[in-house]
């Protein structure tokens, strides 16, 4: 079974208000899969997990169709602040951190290792630690 089908069990189990077994689902992930995805995390179909090891998302981060999340990456808030928005399309990439309330626009991508505290516009990429956007490519 993969993290996502158990992370959509307990966000099944916790919008029926099902006692205990959400955050047992979620301890359960922990311990086979070293990630966290929370239950009431609401995740976009087609949105894939590419070897899951550690990927730690808050439970209250939206995250749209279709989005790739590379192994070890971060998506939190930070104190005082609503967590991030990733929208349909977007690729996050292995050891980034997504941090606060920022919105990781339809198709943009969070290069290897960043460290994203502002909004990345659609399409665009960002890079290095503390991100910066690349350039726009001329065609």
């Amino acid at each position: 079974m993969s993290p996502l089908k158990l992370q959509r069990f307990g966000n099944w189990l916790y919008r029926h208000r099902v006692p205990i077994l959400p955050k047992v689902v979620d301890k359960v992930m922990y311990l086979v899969f070293n990630s966290y995805l929370c239950h009431p995390l609401e995740i976009g179909a087609g949105t894939s997990l590419n070897k899951v090891a550690g990927v730690i998302i808050h439970s209250q981060c939206k995250i749209g169709e279709n989005v790739t999340l590379a192994p070890r990456c971060v998506i939190t808030g930070r104190s005082g602040q609503k967590p991030p928005t990733i929208e349909s399309g977007a690729f996050i990439g292995v050891n980034a951190m997504v941090l606060g309330d920022v919105t990781i626009g339809a198709g943009a991508t969070v290069g290897a290792g960043a460290v994203v505290t502002f909004d990345v516009p659609p399409g665009r990429v960002a890079v290095g630690n503390p991100a910066k956007l690349l350039p726009e490519r001329q065609s």
